[in-house]
């Protein structure tokens, strides 16, 4: 009898597959609770839920869904064992190795640099566990490139062993700066004290129980040469736990000033001009806990064109340790109420709120008044659709200030034209008729032309409104300086992911990230629930000022069904402009129903399309600016690729064409 994969079963038999699957899982999470509650007392419930669950019971609930999400919303990302990507340590010794033929070829490496940037590392110490402490000072003693200063200052340290050490840390290095407290002053204070002592033209962020992989500084050195106007440099990382042992690689985006409203994706390796630190007002005392991301939001908004580049190799070790933000949100709760802080003194004009995920952030644009959106709809016949998006935008939808051109390509049943006579009775609603081939940028071209708002909103005919507030989250982020396209979250009936934002290079030329995950899932660093910029955004719901839309050049007319909404994002993009998703604004897309999807007959004119981006955008379909070269181009769930396809430092943005 052969085996049969669960594709084989029939759907229904499926899910109910599934759905057991799911509550198995479930009475093992809580059969484990029930046992530790019993066997630990309660002051290290905490601590016994934060690694005995995330360690023992990982791999036994990876496919159920209501517990992976529990995990990544309750425990935090990060907790030992929670990686989402499988045998990342394995991945990690193989691609990031740091054992002596690699320090070697790094010391090779640093000769033949020479003399470059000082770097100041600064580092605050209280009462850190010694063994750590020394493994932390280590690693910058370990630095293949030579030139650095550590400046560590104690903050009233209690631990005798602690004292101790530090009391004879600048006999071990005459690079070693030391300096005590006389009274414990917190982060920001103790911190501030060591940007006080540092004399390096760059600042290093270094926390007193984490390590510098030991090519680190060799590889900032090396961006500052090739990137001579950066101010900010920062680089991938990944986690060790007490004994040392690396997991949870973080992989980022290229630099997004956007997605570090939502949460501090950037973190470490952090290193900034001390010039640019001064300039910022150094760590700010009262916000303890987010101190980091309350200095990158200042930081961000003194940055030009050019002038923050993103490394993307793994070159700091964070430590996930009892009781540390990287271990678990509930070490250190306060961080987010420092970071919402941080945020509303940032963004004085937009509404702040915390996101599901802890130390996540919700911020809306808050429009001093309604301005005039103009939605753009294609049809043909299927008005059981289209009179669902259009009694959605008239019944569900808060803004009032909107107007509708729908532009009717064909449709032959009587029922259409008897709705579009009923539909035109309301004013803001105008029907255009277009008898032509199909041609979706045409026809979409077409209707922008008829349009009178500052905004125009393109939607297919195949979605539903769900929520009131849509159309302002992506008019409102829309009208933000900077912005180009702006897209939201839009979901299959079943409330799967349909798009999350597009990734170039994902299975051909492009695909959508998250496809088919759950409306719940985080995704890999939470990009499936934070605002952040894209590459490009699906046609389906996509938003942006009339005068981005016309300077862009409108859908291209050569990419008749695929791909022009892509390309259309990308012109924007190279303009200067970002491109956005807004998870907050969520519709439900009943995707092709109206119109078949790309197969058959129409395989060949999808396959002409496709050469087409390839000539028109070559590389870059294979170099997302927003989408870490770490990760696969195989499919949208952002596993971890085969091999790094380009760990070179790099800019966000492509150059205008």
């Amino acid at each position: 009898m052969k085996n049969e994969r669960l594709d084989d079963i029939p759907s229904n038999e499926t899910e109910r597959l599934r759905e057991e699957n799911c509550r198995l899982q479930q009475a093992l999470f809580i059969a484990r609770v029930q046992r530790d509650l019993a066997e630990q007392s309660r002051d290290v419930v905490l601590n016994s839920l934060t690694w005995r669950l995330a360690d023992g019971l990982r791999r036994r609930l990876e496919t159920a869904a209501p517990f992976r999400t529990f995990f990544r919303r309750i425990l935090g990302r990060g907790s030992p064992g929670m990686s989402v990507h499988e045998d990342a340590a394995g991945w990690l010794s193989l691609h990031y190795p740091e054992d002596e033929t690699a320090k070697r070829v790094w010391r090779g490496e640093a000769d033949a640099l020479g003399k470059g940037a000082v770097f100041s590392i600064v580092t605050a110490v209280y009462n850190t566990p010694l063994p750590w402490l020394k493994a932390c000072v280590g690693s910058v003693l370990a630095q293949a490139y030579p030139h650095w200063r550590l400046c560590l200052v104690d903050d009233a340290s209690t631990d005798p062993e602690v004292r101790d050490y530090l009391d004879g840390v600048a006999q071990l290095d005459d690079r070693i700066s030391f300096s005590r407290r006389p009274t414990n002053g917190h982060i920001c204070a103790a911190g501030n004290t060591a940007i006080d002592m540092a004399d390096g033209e760059w600042i290093v962020f270094l926390d007193h129980d984490d390590e510098l992989a030991p090519h680190a500084l060799l590889r900032v050195a090396q961006a500052t040469g090739a990137y001579p106007q950066a101010r900010l440099i920062y680089s991938d990382e990944d986690k060790i736990d007490g004994q040392g042992n690396r997991f949870d690689p973080c992989f980022k985006s290229g630099w997004d000033p956007v997605r570090l409203l939502s949460h501090n994706y950037v973190n470490h390796l952090c290193v900034m001009r001390r010039d640019l630190v001064l300039e910022a007002g150094k760590l700010r005392v009262g916000y303890e806990g987010a101190q980091d991301h309350d200095l990158l939001l200042r930081v961000s908004s003194l940055l030009g064109e050019g002038e923050a580049v993103h490394i993307p190799q793994v070159l700091y070790h964070w430590r996930a340790v009892d009781r540390s933000t990287a271990s678990s949100f509930m070490a250190k709760g306060y961080t987010a109420v420092s970071g919402l802080k941080a945020l509303r003194d940032h963004l004085p004009d937009m509404r702040v709120r915390p996101g599901d995920v802890p130390n996540t952030y919700v911020c809306s644009p808050m429009p001093n008044q309604e301005f005039l959106i103009s939605v753009v709809i294609l049809t043909r016949d299927r008005t059981d659709l289209l009179s669902r998006v259009v009694d959605g935008l008239r019944d569900r939808t808060k803004w009032e200030e909107w107007e509708l051109v729908i532009v009717d390509n064909g449709s032959e049943e009587a029922a259409s034209y008897d709705y579009f006579r009923a539909v035109e009775q309301d004013s803001r609603i105008r029907v255009v008729r277009d008898d032509g081939g199909f041609n979706y940028s045409r026809l979409n071209n077409l209707g922008a032309r008829l349009c009178s708002g500052e905004v125009l909103l393109f939607l297919n005919n195949d979605m539903e409104i769900v929520a009131g507030d849509w159309l302002a989250e992506l008019a409102g982020w829309a009208m933000r300086p900077g912005a180009g396209c702006v897209g939201g979250k839009l979901l299959y009936p079943d409330k799967t992911i349909q798009h999350a934002g597009i990734v170039l290079g994902i299975n051909g030329v492009a695909d959508h990230l998250g496809k088919n995950a759950g409306n719940h899932a985080l995704g890999t660093e939470y990009w499936l629930d934070v605002t952040r910029s894209v590459s490009a955004l699906t046609g389906a719901c996509l938003a942006m000022r009339r005068t981005v839309f016309e300077q862009a050049g409108g859908f291209c007319e050569d990419l008749a069904v695929a791909y022009n909404d892509v390309d259309l994002c990308l012109r924007v993009m190279a303009r200067g402009w970002r491109n956005l998703y807004n998870p907050h604004a969520e519709l439900v897309h009943h995707e092709s129903m109206s119109r078949k999807s790309d197969v058959g007959e129409k395989r060949n004119r999808l396959e002409r399309e496709a050469a087409f981006m390839r000539e028109r955008w070559g590389g870059l379909l294979i170099a997302d600016p927003f989408y870490n070269p770490n990760l696969s181009l195989l499919g949208t769930d952002g596993a971890l690729a085969d091999a790094p396809r380009d760990t070179a430092p790099r800019l966000a943005g492509i150059t205008p064409r």
